[in-house]
């Protein structure tokens, strides 16, 4: 299968997966919340957001474990690099400000 094929497939079930996992998810934080009424306001997280977090953490989980058959060797192959390796970038440069850019008081 081509890689772009598979990886339609992988979020296409990374999805699914998603969609099946993010109300037991809710149901677990609903009996958090109320087993520890304490944490009552650190716990109150809308559906839609408790959705988004578990789309993103199967997603992310289902890419990893299925990297090498979207021929992922490396994150540079990828298209990522890492820090410091890299063209230098130039120094920013610090001017003092001149008197054209010191507010003046009075007339």
């Amino acid at each position: 299968m081509k890689p772009y094929r598979r990886l339609a497939a992988v979020l296409l079930v990374s999805l699914a997966a998603s969609c099946a996992a993010a109300p037991w998810a809710a149901l677990g934080i609903a009996a958090l919340r109320d087993a520890l009424p304490g944490m009552r306001g650190a716990l109150d997280f809308p559906f839609d957001r408790v959705m988004r977090r578990v789309v993103l953490v199967v997603s992310a989980a289902f890419l990893f474990l299925d990297r090498r058959g979207l021929e992922i060797v490396s994150l540079a192959s990828a298209g990522l690099r890492g820090g410091g390796r890299g063209p230098p970038r130039p120094a920013p440069e610090f001017r003092a400000p001149g008197p054209s850019t010191i507010a003046r008081s009075g007339p």
